[in-house]
């Protein structure tokens, strides 16, 4: 089973057809239950460092991408995308956000999936800080008076009390 497996999970497709084919006659198994069976609980030989893309987009970038979400109110990739491209030299002449020249070419080539991969951290945040702000007191519903089901008039049957807001 070992000499089988270790030459099955270095195989091409159709070496792995082959070896099952084999494999599948001299046992008499189910072909699904020998793919199973051949690849369960294998550690393949990886190379020990993974390699990783490097870094498209510096911390500035997204630091001001942060600054630039809350200015334009939060809104989702898709829609800040377009603002992006359009608004970002405009509020830099405006001094609303400082940036070098690399960092707002930088945030007109972002897509819209990138920024919101960008900002997941930050949504999270702001989740978190209005779930664990006090709900306060709606002044037009602490003024009109509501009554319970306790408080109506059941004496007269064919009766119905509607309070019209």
């Amino acid at each position: 089973m070992e000499t089988v497996r270790e030459k099955y999970l270095q195989a091409s497709k159709k070496e792995k057809t082959a070896l099952l084919d084999e494999y599948c006659e001299r046992t008499k198994e189910e072909r699904k239950y020998a793919i199973k069976k051949l690849r369960y609980k294998v550690m393949v030989k990886r190379p020990e460092e993974r390699k990783h893309r490097s870094q498209i987009y510096t911390n500035a970038t997204i630091a001001t991408l942060v600054d630039l979400w809350k200015i334009f109110d939060h809104p989702c990739g898709q829609r800040l995308k377009p603002l992006l491209e359009d608004e970002t030299d405009r509020l830099r002449a405006l001094k609303e956000i400082t940036c070098s020249d690399e960092v707002a070419t930088q945030l007109k080539t972002l897509s819209s999936a990138t920024i919101d991969r960008r900002l997941h951290h930050e949504k999270e945040v702001l989740s978190l800080r209005l779930k664990s702000m006090k709900k306060r007191d709606m002044t037009l519903l602490s003024r009109v008076p509501v009554k319970t089901s306790a408080d109506f008039d059941r004496i007269l049957s064919g009766n119905i009390q509607i309070d019209c807001v």
